[in-house]
């Protein structure tokens, strides 16, 4: 998957966020030294279990503070209905799960370069497909374990922690009565988006 970021201890993080259904807009976000802090002061787990949940909490720390420098602040839990009367700017700001599972990926890629996962080594983005709808998620491996486990940012509003299950439910498609913090969750994409964000 491409990447787009780079880290300087002095001046904080830079990186790509995808928004407006299927990555069709990305936009570059810095954050400060102070903030990129407060996303490593998060992690130093004791144990894989620890470190998964360590990372829910990053990984909702980090969709917040990129939503302070671009319109994702203004991601609800699942897709704006095609009816929605929401603003361009709200429409511009929502995410599907394209955007959320590239975003996630990305946040996980600069915490492994930061050497921020003791136990866990990010993969591509996990994918599962029903016979009309199609879904993608943030995916990690347990080391030396080898299990896996997947951190689905769909399903809330920006800003709030993952749903994080182990690979193996979340591809059973168990997870569709799943509510966001706003509301229902909505329906996952069936659009074709820029998948190539995800290989």
């Amino acid at each position: 998957m491409a990447t787009s970021w780079s880290a300087e201890k002095a001046t904080g993080v830079s990186f790509d966020v995808c928004h407006g259904f299927g990555c069709s807009v990305q936009t570059t976000v810095q954050v400060s030294a102070g903030e990129w802090g407060s996303v490593v002061a998060l992690f130093g787990a004791a144990n894989p279990k620890e470190e998964r949940d360590q990372i829910k909490h990053a990984l909702a720390r980090m969709e917040y503070l990129a939503g302070l420098y671009s319109p994702i602040s203004r991601d609800v839990a699942g897709n704006l209905p095609l009816s929605s009367k929401g603003t361009k700017e709200d429409r511009l700001g929502q995410l599907d799960c394209v955007d959320e599972a590239v975003n996630a990926t990305r946040f996980l890629a600069l915490f492994q370069h930061a050497g921020l996962l003791r136990f866990h080594r990010v993969l591509r983005a996990a994918y599962r497909r029903t016979l009309f709808n199609q879904h993608w998620a943030a995916h990690v491996e347990e080391v030396p374990s080898g299990r896996r486990f997947v951190f689905d940012t769909w399903f809330y509003d920006n800003g709030q922690p993952p749903v994080l299950v182990s690979s193996e439910r979340w591809h059973d498609l168990s997870l569709r009565g799943i509510r966001g913090n706003s509301g229902s969750a909505g329906r996952s994409t069936n659009q074709a988006g820029d998948f190539r964000q995800l290989r």
